[in-house]
C-alpha cells in the first residue's frame, strides 16, 4: 500500500537536506543613479543611488533566477533611513532605487531576505555618507 503523505515526506527530506528551497546571493551592487560607476566609495547626502542584489535558487541541481515580489533592501545607520521593495528582472536581479537621506554618517545596505520554504539569505554593505562640501551648497544672495 502507498503512503498517503509520500509527497509530503519527499519534498521534507528535499528541504531538509537542501535539495530544494535553497536561494543563495550571487551578486550586490551600489552606485550612483546618474553614473556607471560600480561602488563608490562614499555617498553625498541626497545622492541618487542605484541599489541591485542577483538572486539564484537551486532547482533539480542547477542554479536559476529567483522569482518574488517581496524583496526588501533597508539604508540603516542604526534604524532603517529608508526601506524599499525592490524589482525583479528576468534575470533575477533585483534593483531599487532611492535618494539618500539628509544625515551624514556611516551606513548599511542591508538585505535580509527570510521567508518559510526557503533558506534565508542576508547581505551587508558598509557606505559612509558626506555632507555636503563647502561649495556645493546653494547660495541665496539677494541685493
Amino acid at each position: 500500500a502507498r503512503v498517503g503523505n509520500l509527497k509530503l515526506a519527499d519534498s521534507l527530506v528535499r528541504w531538509c537536506f537542501k535539495k530544494s528551497g535553497v536561494i543563495r546571493i550571487d551578486h550586490v551592487e551600489h552606485r550612483l543613479a546618474a553614473s556607471d560607476s560600480k561602488f563608490p566609495s562614499f555617498y553625498t547626502i541626497r545622492d541618487e543611488c542605484e541599489f541591485s542584489v542577483k538572486i539564484s535558487e537551486l532547482k533539480d541541481g542547477a542554479w536559476v533566477p529567483y522569482k518574488s515580489d517581496d524583496v526588501q533592501m533597508e539604508f540603516v545607520r542604526i534604524d532603517p533611513f529608508v526601506r524599499a521593495n525592490m524589482v525583479a528582472d528576468k534575470s533575477g536581479v533585483f534593483k531599487t532605487k532611492f535618494k539618500i537621506p539628509d544625515v551624514y554618517g556611516v551606513f548599511k545596505f542591508v538585505v535580509n531576505y527570510a521567508r518559510m520554504g526557503v533558506t534565508s539569505v542576508y547581505s551587508s554593505n558598509q557606505i559612509s555618507v558626506h555632507p555636503l562640501r563647502h561649495n556645493q551648497y546653494e547660495r541665496f544672495i539677494e541685493n
